[in-house]
C-alpha cells in the first residue's frame, strides 16, 4: 500500500496494488452493509414486514437492469483501484502486466 507521498511498502509492486484494491473493496462493502442494515431495520419497523419478505424478493425488469449497471460500476471501481495513481487505460494496464504487444482493446 502507498502512503500519501506515493511511497511503496513492498518490493513487488503488485502487492501494494492488491492491498489498495482490498482496502477499496472493504470500504465499499462496509458502506453498503451499514446502509443496508439501517434501511432494513427502518423498512421492517415502519411497514411492519418480516425480513424474510425482503430475502424472497427477486428483482426483474428495469430494476434488475439498474442492479446490473450498479454492479458494473462497483466492479470497475474495485478493479481499477490498483491503478488509481497510474494511467487507468486498459491498454496501459495490459502492457504493464503482460508486456509490449499485449492485446489491444477495441
Amino acid at each position: 500500500m502507498s502512503n500519501s507521498k506515493g511511497d511503496k511498502f513492498f518490493d513487488a509492486p503488485y502487492v501494494d496494488e492488491l492491498l489498495r484494491m482490498n482496502t477499496e473493496l472493504l470500504a465499499e462493502l462496509w458502506i453498503v452493509k451499514d446502509r443496508l442494515l439501517v434501511l432494513e431495520r427502518v423498512v421492517c419497523e415502519k411497514l411492519e414486514i418480516d425480513r424474510d419478505e425482503i430475502d424472497r424478493f427477486v428483482p426483474d425488469g428495469p430494476f434488475a437492469e439498474e442492479l446490473d449497471s450498479e454492479r458494473e460500476v462497483m466492479m470497475k471501481k474495485v478493479m481499477h483501484a490498483p491503478f488509481a495513481e497510474d494511467d487507468r487505460r486498459v491498454e496501459t494496464i495490459l502492457e504493464t502486466y503482460l508486456g509490449k504487444g499485449a492485446r489491444k482493446v477495441e
